[in-house]
Formats: C-alpha cells, sequence, structure tokens
C-alpha cells in the first residue's frame, strides 16, 4: 500500500513489477533507462524490451514538475540499493 499521486502510485507499481527478482546489476540498468526517458523531455518513446509497461510514462517527461512524481520511488529503490552496497563493502 502507498500514498501518492496517481503518477506516482503508477510509476512505483510498474517499477515494482519489472524490478522483482533482477540482480541490482539488471535493476540499476531498468532504472537509468526510465531516469533517462524521464530527463528527455519527451523526444524519446522508450526502449519497450526495457521498460516494458513503463514506456506508458514517456509522455510525463514533458512535465516538469510531474517528472518528480514519477521518480519517486524509483529514486528510493536507487538510494537503497546504493546504501546496501556501501554497508556491505564495510
Amino acid at each position: 500500500d502507498g500514498v501518492g499521486c496517481s503518477i506516482s502510485q503508477a510509476s512505483t507499481s510498474i517499477m515494482s513489477d519489472l524490478l522483482k527478482g533482477q540482480t541490482l546489476s539488471r535493476a540499476d540498468g531498468v532504472i537509468e533507462n526510465f531516469l533517462h526517458l524521464m530527463q528527455s523531455k519527451g523526444t524519446e518513446k522508450g526502449d519497450e524490451a526495457i521498460l516494458e509497461d513503463a514506456v506508458a510514462l514517456a509522455g510525463v517527461s514533458q512535465y516538469p514538475a510531474r517528472i518528480k512524481c514519477a521518480l519517486l520511488g524509483w529514486m528510493a529503490v536507487k538510494d537503497a540499493t546504493v546504501q546496501a552496497q556501501a554497508s556491505k563493502e564495510k
């Protein structure tokens, strides 16, 4: 369960489906691909082979105020993986 706008909810739901069972390396690649899509300002369609249903959010990249909504869950996972890797290296 989560609370947030419809864009953040949809984006995080899609992300969780995409990343379940993936290696950290593969998950990082998917996250970076989605980040690139969100930074495209509507010029990219996204790689459906990598992003699957997340390509449906490509239009969000045209609205700077909504990009943060779409990236909220993705950046939380990215931060969590960075922290987990850093703690393993200690």
